[in-house]
């Protein structure tokens, strides 16, 4: 049978329930948010249902974030919650007529976003974009968004136009070389870590996001996940594609504790899910393995047992939340008769009779062909564990992320070197681009005072007639 003609008699697969890429809470754990795809659902923890949602308000693409807003009730308080999509749009949804969930505001960014940070203001918005550019917008006050549309007398053909488009945005905050693979505030709202593909944790001032307080720098591969330890402040653990989980003292920038996991699978990629404050423990997961490993707390010594005790699941956790108590484990499975929540108790055992992890797993269900189904589980890979790190510069998670040696045909591929993710069109080198290279980037210089200062003299004296 020819290629042509098995692609046109593949079947649907139907999926009883699509994966959950992500899950959130409120501060009081009253309201669950769920990432399924491009949709999203609310959860009543306290009346055990789901909030309706309008299939007109929800996302077009894949939702990469949810924030809910920092208010100790978010039903009560006038709270919200917050989404980022890879629609290129934020939208922001409040609780209406006690059982609904509406979308009151959508922020077309223009921008395909990877990771966000909400500040404690309740209006302050961090989104990078897979450039390794990270613009602040008010989700609040219209007044401060310079939102832009793409110049339309661009040349694609010319890098350093475009380049320099990006960098003359008003929205710009700061900007690493390589894409930002997570966004996280510290306790004290004063700084910001940003982590990227190119193993560095970069810990910034706030709001002066370019003035930068130090690196934290011993990965040897890629960063998957930021965690701030809740009872220790200035402790912050990471993990990355080198297999290991760091421990680190960012305020000095220094490792205080490497927990290698290159023992438990080859070529481990290693994430930190949650910190259970009550029982001082830290839940870790690696990549395409059915286990959590749970690292004790010492306080005295600020070091992690070196010795996990492990946990044992159906298939690979996607993500793991803490809520009221309990976690909620959302897993790698697409069996129609397979259970994609779990709820397990602070002593890591599975809560049998799970009212929430019930009502989860009978989301309703979706249809989907081969392709799409392929689709769908790479971006919830990258988006929960590899991110957006360049096949091109890890062979190995090339041959493991191909198909019989062929690159793979992503729509949502966001791995391509930061000049492509510039122009991913663009062939040529002509003399502009090449004259462009060989200066100063403005994004080097936004990463120092200094720096930002002189570019904002450079646009205020640009736009003087």
């Amino acid at each position: 049978m020819s290629t042509e003609q098995q692609t046109t008699t593949t079947p649907s697969i139907t999926l009883s329930k699509a994966p959950i890429s992500f899950i959130a809470h409120s501060q009081n754990g009253e309201l669950i948010a769920f990432a399924v795809n491009t949709q999203l659902f609310v959860y009543n923890s306290k009346s055990n249902t789901f909030y309706d949602i309008a299939p007109t308000d929800q996302h077009t693409a894949f939702v990469r974030s949810i924030e809910f807003s920092n208010h100790k009730d978010t039903i009560a308080d006038n709270g919200f919650i917050m989404t980022g999509s890879s629609d290129k749009c934020v939208k922001v949804w409040k609780v209406v007529d006690g059982n609904k969930v509406q979308c009151s505001k959508t922020l077309p960014l223009n921008k395909k976003i990877i990771c966000t940070a909400l500040n404690n203001d309740n209006d302050s918005l961090l989104v990078s974009d897979k450039c390794g550019d990270v613009f602040r917008y008010s989700l609040f006050d219209d007044s401060k968004n310079k939102l832009s549309t793409p110049n339309q007398n661009n040349n694609n053909n010319n890098k350093a136009s475009k380049q320099d488009e990006r960098e003359s945005d008003e929205n710009l905050s700061f900007g690493h070389y390589s894409s930002i693979i997570d966004l996280k505030f510290s306790k004290c709202q004063n700084y910001l870590f940003s982590a990227d593909r190119d193993e560095k944790i970069r810990v910034s001032k706030f709001p002066n996001s370019f003035d930068i307080e130090i690196f934290c720098l011993g990965h040897k591969k890629y960063i998957t996940e930021v965690l701030v330890v809740p009872n220790k402040p200035e402790l912050l653990v990471t993990g990355s594609g080198d297999g290991t989980i760091k421990v680190w003292n960012w305020k000095q920038g220094k490792c205080l504790q490497t927990l290698d996991l290159n023992d438990k699978l080859i070529d481990a990629v290693t994430i930190p899910q949650c910190f259970d404050e009550k029982n001082n423990n830290l839940i870790v997961s690696v990549e395409d393995s059915p286990n959590l490993f749970i690292y004790n707390f010492d306080q005295e010594s600020s070091t992690f047992k070196s010795t996990p005790t492990t946990v044992s699941l159906k298939a690979s956790p996607i993500k793991v939340s803490l809520v009221n108590n309990s976690f909620l484990v959302s897993l790698m499975t697409i069996e129609p008769t397979s259970d994609l929540l779990v709820e397990l108790e602070t002593t890591f055992e599975i809560r049998q009779q799970s009212i929430i992890a019930e009502s989860v797993n009978k989301i309703s269900t979706v249809s989907l062909d081969k392709n799409a189904l392929k689709t769908l589980l790479e971006t919830i890979e990258k988006k929960s564990n590899r991110k957006h790190v360049s096949y091109a510069r890890n062979p190995q998670i090339h041959k493991k992320r191909t198909n019989g040696g062929q690159p793979k045909d992503d729509d949502e591929d966001d791995l391509d070197d930061i000049p492509s993710d510039l122009d991913d069109e663009n062939t040529t080198t002509d003399a502009a681009t090449t004259a462009a290279s060989q200066e100063k980037p403005l994004k080097l210089r936004k990463m120092t005072v200094e720096g930002a200062k002189e570019i904002e003299q450079e646009l205020a004296s640009a736009k003087q007639p």
